[in-house]
């Protein structure tokens, strides 16, 4: 039994995983070497396990479809319209705001359903996002607008490629008409 912490992070049998990290490889007390971690994605730090336990309570809540039958969890991976998305979206993140401004009597719906329903969109519109982007679909990506005629018309042919891949329904946004 430990009188105090040492601030270490353990593993699954309570050991402190401490190590050493010389040139690039992690030594721990136990002998046990591996390279180090520090430019990997720290999955385990960067996410919440009360926040994934209770998006997945969402998600389990919501696969009832209107009929009664039940959609796979991976449904939404089939692909979704970036438009749908971003329009829950809003509607979720308006319900959040109000709740956070103390006006919570008048949002659609509680807390926990807005948060879950906009890390659902948010994820969904990323999803969706990257799954362009792995395609070579590349004008998904965040880039400056199109500053001379020539990048807009380049621009405009990538955004119709899109639309027809992703969303058959026509944007009011145009870049046609800015330059």
């Amino acid at each position: 039994m430990r009188l105090f912490d040492t601030g270490n992070q353990r593993d699954a049998y309570g050991r402190d995983e401490v190590a050493q990290a010389t040139k690039g490889v992690r030594k721990f007390e136990t002998g046990a070497t591996r390279s180090a971690d520090a430019d990997k994605p720290d999955y385990e730090g960067f996410l919440s396990p009360l926040v994934l336990v209770r998006f997945g309570e969402y998600m389990t809540k919501h696969r009832k479809q209107a009929d009664g039958s039940l959609r796979d969890s991976d449904n939404w991976q089939k692909g979704i319209p970036r438009t749908s998305y971003i329009k829950s979206m809003f509607r979720h993140f308006k319900d959040v705001w109000l709740h956070h401004r103390g006006y919570g009597h008048l949002a659609a719906e509680p807390l926990d359903e807005a948060l879950g329903g906009l890390l659902f969109n948010v994820q969904g519109f990323w999803h969706e996002t990257i799954k362009g982007s792995t395609l070579g679909l590349d004008v998904l990506s965040i880039k400056p607008l199109p500053s001379t005629r020539d990048e807009a018309v380049h621009y405009n042919a990538a955004v119709d490629v899109v639309r027809e891949q992703m969303d058959p329904k026509p944007y009011d946004w145009e870049m046609r008409n800015v330059l």
